[in-house]
């Protein structure tokens, strides 16, 4: 599965945050590069964030009053597959909406989370379910390692590559903290 959410293009609206450089449609650019390299595309999930918490991106900066900035309370989840492996299609129920509130990671003004743009463990979770347990993960963009703590909940392995070390670290930390507190968990339950 790959997250992406689409950008709108307007390089003269005034914003106050760096993903506002320049802005595209990337869910049908990634569809056209998966397939473009070999892929197959075997269905979307919708990520439904909910309703829009605070006013971040209100009229992006813009004084106009009737000038409303678009923003995004679903992310897409494109999963592909490789020609010749298991259907991707057949795990997993594709083309539905996964509701899921997103992570609140600033707190007065601080990031309490470590990471610029967590998800839920629910979002990897709804792709991973229909794994077979002991199936290895892989994300090539681990972050704060929340694909690692999902494979985790569900009996899977996985890899996680991050290039920026200080994400690297907060995923080992976190992903570490995950493994103990599940581990303590799943022994409790097995005293009942």
């Amino acid at each position: 599965g790959f997250n992406v959410f689409d950008y709108f293009d307007n390089e003269r609206t005034i914003t106050f945050s760096a993903m506002a450089q320049k802005r595209i449609a990337l869910s049908a650019l990634f569809v056209d590069l998966f397939r473009r390299i070999g892929f197959t595309f075997a269905g979307n999930l919708v990520w439904d964030k909910g309703d829009i918490e605070g006013k971040r991106a209100y009229n992006a900066g813009n004084a106009t009053p009737f000038y409303q900035s678009p923003l995004n309370c679903w992310e897409h989840i494109l999963l592909f597959e490789k020609p010749g492996s298991d259907r991707v299609g057949e795990l997993v129920e594709v083309d539905k909406v996964v509701p899921l509130k997103p992570v609140i990671k600033i707190v007065r003004g601080e990031n309490r989370h470590g990471h610029s743009a967590p998800f839920p463990i629910g979002v990897p979770e709804s792709v991973l379910r229909g794994l077979k347990p002991g199936a290895l993960v892989l994300d090539p963009f681990a972050g704060s390692g929340t694909t690692s703590r999902a494979a985790l909940s569900l009996d899977l392995e996985s890899v996680g590559i991050e290039q920026d070390p200080d994400y690297y670290e907060l995923a080992r930390r976190l992903t570490g903290e995950f493994a103990k507190e599940l581990e303590a968990l799943r022994a409790q339950s097995t005293l009942f």
